[in-house]
């Protein structure tokens, strides 16, 4: 399997799986490109915004399990960084049992 940088039409760039013709098969973000995505359809959807400027003194944590270049993250520690009521705690889930020896 081949990737390479594919770019849209309208300019935003992922990373797409390229057939052995060298078309692109399947792209990992949408046309709107990564960060977009993970601002929309991540922090958004979650209300990730309103949950880091509640009131509480436990750290809203966020669980990065690893699948991809870490657009999300990086968004959600730029969301922190505007400023925030609540720490922010990032973090990889440890594998249990069967999962374990693939990490």
């Amino acid at each position: 399997m081949k990737f390479q940088v594919h770019t849209f039409e309208n300019g935003e760039s992922s990373v797409a799986w390229i057939s052995d013709q060298s078309e692109p098969l399947e792209s990992m973000h949408s046309s709107i490109g990564p960060w977009l995505e993970a601002h929309l359809i991540h922090l958004d959807q979650a209300s990730f915004r309103e949950r880091l400027n509640r009131e509480d003194t436990s750290p809203l944590v966020l669980f990065d399990i690893g699948f991809g270049i870490g657009t999300n993250s990086i968004a959600a520690f730029e969301a922190f960084l505007r400023g925030t009521a609540r720490d922010l705690h990032i973090t990889k889930p440890q594998p249990v049992g069967l999962f374990s020896g693939l990490c």
